[in-house]
């Protein structure tokens, strides 16, 4: 079992949170928009959603795109020693095209996602992140979209 943080919001972020999951304003100063929801100026919305990435509450703010809608992307997935798996983690997370992994309890036990505007790039990735961690690297095409509603009320 792992152990879970607790992190304090305030009321403030707990409802930028729970209301900007979805429905992120798509317009030219989305902040303001969203200050302008809340009551609040533009500066405090920017502060505060800096200040909940500093502390992890969330990891990034950005659009969740219909899979090959823009670029290339694929799953992945190798077998890292126990010991190395840190390391691994970092050099995999230097990449800004994979946006996302994690660890599994599998042979193959870190998993990531890498996103790139071309197929070539993102073949690119891959097999940059094969050699730097020399760790064979195995790719999962999208065979059947699914959508995942990853919005949690907090």
């Amino acid at each position: 079992m792992t152990a879970v943080t607790q992190v304090e919001l305030t009321p403030t972020e707990r409802n930028m949170v729970n209301r900007f999951q979805r429905g992120f304003p798509i317009c030219e100063r989305p902040y303001a928009e969203i200050a302008a929801q809340l009551g609040m100026c533009e500066t405090s919305v920017m502060t505060a959603l800096d200040s909940l990435i500093r502390r992890g509450v969330i990891s990034r703010i950005g659009s969740v795109l219909k899979p090959g809608a823009i670029g290339s992307s694929t799953l992945a997935a190798l077998t890292a020693p126990p010991d190395e798996l840190e390391r691994i983690a970092g050099i995999i997370n230097a990449y800004p095209e994979v946006n996302h992994n994690y660890v599994r309890e599998h042979t193959l036990n870190v998993w990531f996602v890498v996103v790139a505007p071309s197929i070539g790039q993102r073949d690119d990735v891959v097999r940059e992140i094969e050699t730097k961690t020399n760790c064979k690297v195995y790719t999962f095409p999208l065979e059947k979209p699914y959508h995942i509603d990853l919005g949690f009320s907090i």
